[in-house]
């Protein structure tokens, strides 16, 4: 029986992670139009180019066979860990449209989204360390996820830092703080394909 819950996690994953990223675009553009700005445009920008990342970089996941065969050996504590958060990471993204308006609550979002991928990535990594799973593609699979988690954790502590103090003043920091998050985020997505190419475009889901 959790072995059938196992192979099924990744289809779980899959379709809820769609249906999550779908909704949240679809907002996004609806709140584009109807409440645009300068801060919101920005916003929108670093927020569909995040989402666009994170749904590839998740559906090459739940599809990834070397991530099946971790499924199967986790404990199943874990995985109900390892559900909870990434449904927070991906699910973030459905609330984020709704502050595109505001840069403090978009970072705020934003950071939230960020940290439950860290857990997300930790507790993957551990689980694998602690399995003792071991071949190219399960090495690879470390890999992508390190670089996700430390990509991840300076993201955050940036939109954290970013965020308090605008949380007292309105000024020309809220453009600074979504044009560099923004670069930010484009940056990671250059060097994500980069670094992780083979994980993105030689996927093993035999």
């Amino acid at each position: 029986m959790e072995q059938r819950v196992s192979q099924s996690a990744p289809a779980i994953l899959l379709n809820l992670d769609t249906v999550l990223i779908g909704v949240a675009i679809s907002f996004g553009v609806f709140n584009l139009v109807t409440d645009y700005s300068t801060i919101s445009l920005i916003a929108s920008i670093s927020f569909f180019l995040a989402a666009i990342n994170f749904y590839h970089g998740k559906l090459n996941l739940v599809l990834d066979s070397d991530y099946r065969e971790y499924c199967e050996k986790r404990d199943p504590r874990i995985g109900l860990l390892d559900f909870i958060f990434h449904v927070a990471t991906i699910g973030s993204f459905a609330f984020m449209p709704f502050f595109l308006s505001s840069a403090r609550r978009y970072l705020i979002c934003h950071s939230v989204m960020r940290f439950a991928d860290v857990f997300l990535d930790g507790i993957i990594l551990l689980t694998i360390k602690q399995a003792g799973l071991s071949n190219f593609g399960v090495n690879k699979l470390i890999s992508v996820h390190r670089y996700w988690l430390l990509i991840s954790l300076a993201i955050a502590i940036f939109t954290v830092v970013m965020a308090i103090p605008l949380g007292t003043s309105k000024s020309s920091l809220e453009l600074i703080a979504l044009w560099i998050l923004l670069g930010a985020g484009v940056l990671d997505i250059v060097l994500d394909y980069t670094i992780n190419s083979k994980y993105y475009f030689a996927r093993n889901t035999a």
